[in-house]
């Protein structure tokens, strides 16, 4: 585990990283070493992401708050490194989201897809990329990037409980 998490080994496939990337952020609170192993993970394997039931949002959990300065390895990244990270949650976050956009045209999914984007606006994961003091205090473009993402998240949450209309 730990040459993996220095990035002197490397896991055997890409689901055994997404393994160890999980461990990093449960056990070890090693939240950029997560981000890092899930990033290698989606590269080597994008369909990891891809899937409803992937991790992409345990990723995006585990970059928002490498990105903000949170987990044992936080003091490893500099500034630059913890931007990167923010953006990449918010990445990770974006996909996830048109993902749920599709699945929420399933009138039996509507209910399931409320309920997760409910979560995602509670998860204290993200509270650091959500919560407006904080996220006033970056530099614009990410400000706006920010803004603009949770107010879908809101719009696609009000969207997904309002009843379907018939045709």
């Amino acid at each position: 585990m730990p040459a993996i998490v220095a990035g002197d080994a490397h896991p055997a496939n890409p689901a055994e990283t997404i393994e160890f990337a999980v461990i990093c952020v449960i056990r070890k609170n090693l939240n950029a070493a997560a981000a890092r192993l899930f990033e290698a993970a989606f590269r080597n394997d994008p369909m990891l992401a891809a899937r409803p039931e992937g991790q992409r949002y345990n990723a995006a959990c585990a970059a928002a708050l490498a990105g903000c300065g949170h987990g044992d390895d936080a003091n490893l990244l500099n500034d630059e490194d913890r931007a990167r990270w923010r953006h990449q949650a918010a990445a990770w976050l974006r996909a996830d989201l048109t993902l749920l956009n599709e699945v929420a045209q399933k009138p039996d999914q509507r209910q399931q897809v409320a309920k997760t984007l409910a979560h995602w606006l509670k998860d204290s994961d993200f509270s650091g990329v959500r919560d407006p003091q904080l996220i006033a205090t970056r530099p614009e473009a990410e400000r706006r990037l920010w803004e603009s993402l949770w107010a879908d998240v809101q719009q696609l949450l009000d969207d997904s409980q309002l009843p379907l209309k018939s045709n």
